[in-house]
């Protein structure tokens, strides 16, 4: 019986020639995320220098966004209107102190196509409205459910649904 134990261990081991190879979906997996987390910190650089082109690059022309607000209920968010928005929002904004944007996780559902959960933090500073003197504080994060799709070698986001976040308002909760 011990001899058959230790034949067996022996001719479980893997041969020293054998080397492992990757999982080609994990490779494929981890080449997307980096290369849209790598757009995604290019795309918050954008905001903070108020470059709107900048800003706009990670949008493919058939984008889509899926607002979580009221607001927006009845709202068709197409590239030019999220274009819009995101003008009048800057208008606003005297300081951009702290963005980040970064990735929970990523599926590949095809080599062109990722569905991506991200999360968003933004720090800033905003003018009163209603001619009032001084600035609000605001925090804000949001997480999305976002499918980019890889064009001419690029990755782009085609579809942007926002889940859901925070607001505080001078380090108050925002209740809309």
């Amino acid at each position: 019986m011990l001899v058959f134990s230790f034949v067996f261990f022996i001719g479980c081991q893997p041969k020293e020639t054998e080397i492992p190879q990757p999982d080609p979906n994990e490779c494929a997996s981890f080449q997307a995320r980096s290369e849209i987390q790598d757009i995604m910190n290019k795309t918050a650089e954008y905001a903070r220098k108020r470059d709107i082109d900048g800003f706009m690059k990670s949008c493919d022309y058939s984008l889509i966004l899926e607002s979580n607000e009221k607001a927006d209920s009845n709202r068709v968010i197409v590239k030019d209107t999220l274009r819009k928005d995101i003008l009048l929002s800057w208008s606003v904004i005297t300081e951009f102190v702290q963005i980040n944007m970064w990735i929970d996780s990523l599926k590949l559902i095809a080599p062109d196509t990722a569905e991506v959960f991200t999360n968003q933090f933004f720090h800033r500073k905003f003018s009163r409205s209603n001619g009032l003197s001084g600035e609000d504080d605001i925090v804000s994060t949001q997480a999305h459910r976002e499918v980019w799709i890889k064009r001419q070698g690029n990755w782009k986001q085609a579809k942007i649904k926002e889940l859901g976040g925070y607001i505080y308002v001078n380090g108050l909760p925002y209740k809309p």
